[in-house]
């Protein structure tokens, strides 16, 4: 189970929001569910695009490839989402690096094609700055190269955001989001597409 927690926190030392939080991310693993032990402590420092964007890495997705190797995805304060990998169940894991999904400070999800294992799906907020416009792409080689990102929901300035993603037993893709009312308040929305859909080849 991925996980992130912030430095400032474990030092006693609480952040007063959340752009001062200095967050990194690692992995929980349990042989029985009720113990855990936590690996990774993944953290890297990058200057932040907004002042209210988090420091450091958090919110990780995690995914297993085809081959095993477990790759994660974190929220960052830069103009992309980083990536983080582990050739051993998570024990130990590679520095943090840029990854080729344009983002900032939201999370992404990914999901493992069930018909296709050699394929994931991630869908996150397509945006340098922006919590909009919420998309999905598929990536075929462990997530180093993507499809071009097709819009599931977009906006002219309430955020899409937080999403889900899934896969039902007749093979389309379910993906749910939060979205932001400008009259305040928020839903929650959800979209059923096909993998098809996803690589434009239909519509």
């Amino acid at each position: 189970m991925a996980f992130a927690w912030d430095l400032w926190a474990e030092k006693g030392i609480p952040a007063r929001t959340e752009g001062e939080m200095n967050p990194a991310s690692g992995v929980l693993l349990s042989k029985d569910g009720i113990n855990w032990t936590p690996f990774g402590a993944i953290h890297m420092w990058e200057k932040k695009v907004t002042p209210s964007s988090t420091g450091g890495v958090c919110e990780p997705a995690l995914v297993e490839l085809q081959n095993g190797e477990l790759l994660m995805i974190l929220r960052t304060g830069t103009p992309v989402h980083y990536e983080s990998r582990s050739r051993d169940s998570g024990l130990t894991w590679d520095p943090p690096r840029p990854s080729s999904l344009v983002g900032h400070n939201t999370p992404t999800a990914l999901w493992r094609l069930d018909q296709n294992p050699e394929e994931i799906i991630a869908i996150w907020n397509n945006s340098p700055i922006n919590r909009y416009p919420l998309s999905v792409a598929i990536s075929a080689d462990g997530g180093r190269h993507w499809s071009k990102p097709r819009d599931v929901a977009t906006s002219d300035g309430p955020q899409v955001s937080y999403p889900g993603i899934t896969q039902a037993t007749d093979g389309t893709i379910v993906a749910v989001w939060q979205q932001q009312l400008r009259e305040g308040g928020r839903h929650v929305r959800w979209a059923r597409f096909t993998r098809e859909w996803v690589l434009g080849k239909e519509q």
